[in-house]
């Protein structure tokens, strides 16, 4: 997506989040370096043993808030990164339009469990098969595999010889395998719609992505620290239009 086109309202979270990394990175810098130095000052001698106390307190302090600003700049950098990405990847005529967050009254506990249970759904629903177009000829060609005897010496002068299959599958496949194909295609519709009919459940997994879209933004308001959500929800916007040839893989929270 250009620039020119991004709204006024992203290109200024943007510019909050460069600063925000900018800051982070000063800290941390300034956090290393009164490390070094209050480790230089400990070799030396003190006037008092509460002077030492002191700067050994402090040179503490400043080790444990060390790694704690390092994981705040990853995640800043992290946030940056993902927003500019999908910006970047979204077509020149794309309309992006402001996603005015409402309270549910709920708390950041039960938002965020409500998220979970969305999204645990929607890893389900997702991982039931749907089956092929050419399914009913692949489990006919299978049928017919199990069926097939082996014959040699078919050449001119050579003794024929038929080996047919002695396992109990492949009999029934030779004897019924137009009803093993109609059983074997049965139970293949039976796995894809399996919690729900496969209308049913595209229509699910569209109620269930949209829900998880506004409890996102509502967790977000609720902690703006939040990490994992996607770059449109931290932008707070949405897609309002994009080219149809191009299609939009909307990133979900990390695990």
């Amino acid at each position: 997506m250009k620039r020119r086109n991004i709204p006024e309202a992203v290109l200024a979270k943007l510019a909050k989040f460069e600063q925000a990394v900018e800051n982070l990175t000063q800290r941390v810098a300034r956090t290393q370096d009164s490390i070094v130095s209050a480790r230089q000052r400990l070799t030396g001698g003190f006037r008092t043993d509460q002077e030492y106390n002191d700067l050994y307190s402090t040179l503490k302090q400043l080790v444990a808030d060390k790694p704690i600003l390092e994981r705040k700049l990853s995640a800043a950098e992290h946030r940056l990164s993902d927003c500019r990405a999908w910006l970047d990847a979204l077509p020149d005529d794309a309309v992006l339009e402001p996603v005015k967050v409402k309270p549910n009254g709920s708390d950041l506990e039960g938002i965020r469990q409500r998220i979970k249970d969305a999204e645990d759904e929607l890893k389900k629903l997702a991982s039931v098969p749907v089956p092929s177009a050419d399914i009913k000829k692949r489990i006919e060609d299978y049928v017919g595999s199990l069926a097939r005897p082996r014959v040699s010496g078919i050449a001119k002068g050579e003794t024929l010889r038929v080996s047919w299959p002695d396992d109990k599958i492949s009999v029934v496949a030779l004897l019924l395998g137009d009803r093993m194909v109609e059983v074997l295609s049965q139970q293949a519709e039976r796995m894809a719609n399996d919690p729900m009919p496969l209308a049913e459940r595209n229509k699910r997994i569209g109620e269930l992505m949209a829900e998880s879209d506004i409890l996102q933004r509502q967790e977000l308001a609720l902690d703006p620290e939040t990490i994992g959500v996607p770059p449109e929800v931290i932008l707070g916007v949405k897609v309002a239009r994009c080219e149809p040839t191009k299609s939009l893989k909307r990133v979900t929270r990390a695990a």
